[in-house]
């Protein structure tokens, strides 16, 4: 029960109504925190990306080809783009497009006030994506801005019309498919498990300071939530309730038994690439992403037979090794109902310990 509760607070608090409503009910973090990401969203469109783009990394997006994509707090455009820069295009990233000839697919990312006074933790973002990719699972890098810094800085308006800095990312966009709008089978969910494993034992050994935070997506701190209680309807107060029960009684005693490490922290339906097996370049690609859409945003309407990637490194956390596994089987069970597949390949693939079991 509290790895389902994990996905379904995500998306209940995606209500907006239901977020100030948090926010009222408690001012301290880390929720706190978490409304402070929806107001310091930054105020950006088309026209903004395409200066952004120009100014800053030295791409020329092409004419009608941008887009805006879904993004929980940060804004998140998608382009087709020329460059006379090599460093931003790289046969790794699988972003290359047939048409027109010598143009890349990319994500111009604009992060959100809270963050950006945190460049630490987007400099952890990007360290751990370079440790990913090295043990052969595709994700994102953060391409060299103009003047060769992976995090660039712009003045940019927030919705009540103050202006701030905010941190700017350019990312490869590989085209792929979102594991959401698959129709996998038990084959594709082992190829998951496998890929999450592959994912935390690629982050075992990493640790950076910006990782060790207190963060309300993070399953150890599910007791956090207590005070929303209030806001539920009766029947899933008592439900949510009780799950909140179960983790003080059952989970919290264990706590100095699991093991701990930073992890993604979102392997969910909306941050898994998939396509043809083998796939690569148009039609079968990768860029980081952001939940509910994300940074890579996806191609609708397609099957996918092979994991071609992760996207979104900005619920990363240094916590229980064991909340990797749990969170993607709770999105693998919202979304399919099918989970002893996925749980199985992790566990050959990663090392869980016998209480985080």
């Amino acid at each position: 029960p509290a790895r389902l509760y994990l996905a379904w607070a995500r998306r209940w608090l995606m209500s907006r109504s239901l977020a100030d409503a948090a926010a009222t009910a408690l001012d301290s973090n880390p929720l706190g925190d978490e409304e402070s990401r929806k107001v310091e969203k930054p105020v950006a469109n088309s026209a903004r990306c395409i200066e952004l783009a120009r100014s800053l990394f030295g791409i020329e997006p092409l004419t009608g080809s941008v887009r805006d994509l879904d993004s929980y707090d940060d804004r998140n455009f998608y382009c087709k783009a020329t460059s006379s820069r090599p460093e931003l295009k790289a046969a790794a990233d699988c972003h290359a497009c047939g048409d027109p000839p010598g143009s890349f697919h990319f994500v111009v990312k604009v992060h959100n006030g809270v963050e950006s006074l945190s460049p630490g933790f987007i400099e952890c973002q990007n360290l751990a994506m370079e440790l990913v990719r090295a043990a052969g699972v595709w994700c994102p890098r953060a391409l060299p801005s103009l003047e060769g810094r992976q995090i660039a800085f712009a003045e940019q308006p927030l919705a009540d019309g103050s202006v701030r800095r905010h941190a700017v990312r350019c990312l490869p966009y590989r085209p792929a498919c979102l594991l959401g709008s698959a129709l996998p089978g038990a084959a594709l969910l082992r190829e998951l498990g496998g890929v999450t494993a592959r994912v935390s034992c690629a982050l075992s050994a990493f640790d950076h300071p910006e990782a060790h935070r207190t963060f309300i997506w993070d399953l150890a701190q599910t007791a956090a939530i207590r005070p929303l209680l209030p806001l539920l309807a009766p029947e899933r107060r008592a439900l949510i309730a009780d799950t909140l029960r179960d983790f003080e009684s059952t989970v919290l005693p264990l706590s100095d038994r699991l093991p701990r490490q930073v992890i993604h922290g979102d392997v969910n339906d909306q941050n898994v690439l998939v396509g043809p097996a083998g796939g690569g370049g148009e039609g079968g690609g990768g860029g980081e992403g952001e939940s509910e859409g994300g940074d890579n945003g996806g191609e609708p309407g397609c099957g996918g037979a092979a994991v071609l990637g992760v996207i979104d490194f900005g619920d990363l956390v240094h916590t229980w090794r064991v909340n990797e596994l749990a969170i993607a089987t709770a999105y693998a069970l919202i979304a399919l109902h099918y989970d002893s597949a996925a749980r199985a390949s992790t566990h050959a693939s990663a090392s869980l310990s016998q209480p985080s079991l």
